[in-house]
């Protein structure tokens, strides 16, 4: 029996760096909403099964009516789940709903900010997750990094050459991810990246080469460059009108 792969678009955040009254990944590009294309770009991959987008309490009707709107021809979606406060708590009322899969389960963990993630990517990660456990995609480092103390003190140069900008989805397999997610709580330990919860288990977790088409909307400026990328990539032709951008 194959392995089974659940996609989880995380669109739960507040969005508090790029300001406004609507969560970024609510906003549109060329007609759609952010999170729309990691949604659709699930559902063309030949891996993933199920697929199901985390959105905050506040925003779930409008994420119901969204739904009914742009969702009615992907048939692998299942479900809008209501997130947590933090990014954790979201991901794990996520896992709560998907855990009793079955034991050849595996789980992608998205986020909705990062819109442009393709399938052959999805693939990439998963084979190696089905291999190793745990896998997710990272692209070197361009910025020299240092770590540096309250008043402004470098206290440690990092070497460039051996840092990875991390990306999502990472994935990993269900049944360790929820014994993980269960320490955290256990433990009351905070993380805000899944390799780290993963890694509470004892398991390592492993890196593709990512995309640099990747990127994270966390700013309004990031809107400009993800409109370049979708020009340069080709915007779905039956979004090339502008309203709503």
């Amino acid at each position: 029996m194959r392995e089974k792969l659940i996609a989880v678009v995380l669109a739960a955040g507040k969005g508090s760096r790029f300001g406004g009254s609507k969560p970024k990944t609510f906003l549109k590009l060329y007609g759609k909403p952010v999170f729309w294309y990691s949604v659709q770009a699930f559902s063309q991959a030949d891996a993933v099964d199920e697929i199901y987008l985390v959105v905050s309490e506040e925003m779930g009707q409008v994420a119901l009516r969204m739904k009914s709107k742009y969702f009615k021809d992907i048939k692998k979606f299942k479900k809008i789940i209501i997130g947590g406060k933090e990014r954790m708590d979201s991901v794990y009322n996520a896992l709560c709903e998907i855990e009793n899969s079955s034991e050849n389960a595996y789980v992608a963990l998205h986020d909705a900010a990062r819109p442009f993630i393709k399938k052959e990517l999805i693939e990439e990660i998963f084979k190696k997750a089905i291999e190793t456990g745990g896998a997710s995609c990272g692209i070197p480092v361009v910025d020299t990094i240092k770590i540096v103390e309250d008043n402004g003190k470098i206290a440690s140069h990092l070497k460039r050459s051996d840092l990875t900008a991390i990306q999502t989805p990472q994935i990993f397999n269900i049944k360790d991810l929820v014994t993980a997610y269960k320490k955290t709580k256990e433990e009351n330990l905070f993380f805000t990246d899944d390799t780290e919860v993963f890694s509470l288990i004892g398991k390592d977790v492993f890196i593709v080469k990512g995309d640099k088409d990747l990127i994270k909307i966390t700013y309004k400026e990031d809107l400009k460059t993800a409109k370049e990328i979708l020009k340069r990539n080709g915007v779905p032709v039956a979004y090339h009108v502008l309203k709503g951008m």
